[in-house]
């Protein structure tokens, strides 16, 4: 009879074990996220990728991976490494386009790095031309001009020296 059981315990835990959906999964880090649990968000986005890697919900968790560092913890440079994972491993997808926004946006306002978002923001433009995102692109460079001049003139100076 205890044979029976744990046989039982076994067939339960293995049944319980199996992989979701990468749907369901995507709920889940929806719910965690909501709920201010980043650890577990984080795990599971880590597992979509690892179990879905060509779904496309996998372009989508990694972005959300990179979103969670830039917002929630403020991790800027992690935030970076992983918006370029998504514009590197899923050209195609949708979220490269803000992921690639995105990482010129945090070497502007948050890093201030403006040679650095100057480049991400030019090769927006030249990859996604006719995106929705393109006047915010242009204002960014508008604000980043004088800035740009001023260091383009100090290190002038410092090379006349």
């Amino acid at each position: 009879m205890i044979r029976y059981v744990y046989l039982l315990i076994i067939m339960i835990i293995l049944g319980c074990s199996s992989i979701e959906s990468p749907e369901k999964l995507w709920e889940q880090v929806k719910v965690f996220r909501s709920e201010k649990n980043l650890k577990d968000a984080i795990a599971t986005c880590k597992l979509i990728l690892k179990e879905y890697p060509k779904d496309e919900l996998a372009s989508t968790a990694l972005f959300q991976v990179g979103d969670i560092y830039l917002n929630d913890v403020q991790d800027f440079d992690f935030a970076i490494q992983y918006f370029q994972e998504v514009v590197d491993k899923y050209p195609k997808s949708k979220e490269t386009e803000k992921a690639l926004f995105m990482i010129g946006y945090i070497y502007a306002n948050n890093l201030d790095s403006f040679s650095d978002a100057e480049e991400y923001y030019q090769n927006f433009i030249l990859t996604f031309p006719q995106s929705e995102l393109i006047q915010s692109v242009q204002y960014e460079l508008e604000i980043l001009e004088p800035l740009l001049n001023t260091i383009d003139s100090l290190n002038a100076v410092v090379e006349k020296e």
